[in-house]
């Protein structure tokens, strides 16, 4: 039995190593390191190594999108063209 196997076994539901993190989001191992770090991605469950649910993977993506279109500040209003010089 292999350890993604028995990891969905144990938990009743697929997990995911991180090496499919990394090709689902798209990133290094340094990355998915340093979101680690952060303290702000989902904490593993340890089964033959760290495993995660899709489910925590897609919340977790919600919320950095959230925090990065709340991020974004508006952009400042256009510069009006300069006024003519009054007449006297």
């Amino acid at each position: 039995m292999k350890a993604d196997e028995l990891a969905a076994m144990l938990t009743g539901r697929p997990m995911l190593t991180r090496a499919d993190i990394m090709r689902f989001l798209g990133i290094s191992a340094r990355t998915l390191c340093r979101y680690q770090l952060a303290g702000d991605f989902p904490k593993p469950q340890y089964v033959y190594g760290p495993r995660w649910t899709p489910e925590q993977i897609g919340a977790w993506q919600r919320r950095q999108q959230r925090k990065e279109r709340d991020e974004k500040k508006p952009s400042p209003p256009p510069v009006p063209p300069p006024r003519p010089p009054a007449a006297t």
